[in-house]
């Protein structure tokens, strides 16, 4: 419940990105791997994974689990050569 609440919002404008997802589907459960990117008031703030488990439940996907990295300086080594493989596109 409190990634949901709003009130624990950061300050400011805030955007994530990902790119490059790794997807595994067996039967209910998923996995999903993937790069991102977290800018926040417009400066990139840092890079990362993250690791999502996924179950179906009534024919809807729902997150069970996430966990992730925060790595301020692998934004470089991280961030896609092609920028338009970037999702969500701005």
């Amino acid at each position: 419940s409190y990634w949901v609440d709003p009130s624990n919002d950061p300050e400011g404008s805030y955007r994530g990105r990902y790119w490059s997802p790794t997807v595994l589907i067996r039967g209910p459960i998923a996995v999903v791997w993937t790069p991102y990117e977290f800018w926040l008031n417009g400066e990139p703030h840092h890079c990362g994974v993250n690791a999502l488990t996924l179950i179906k439940q009534d024919g809807a996907w729902k997150i069970a689990n996430a966990a992730w990295t925060v790595e301020p300086d692998v934004c470089e080594v991280l961030r896609p050569e092609n920028q338009d493989a970037l999702r969500p596109v701005q």
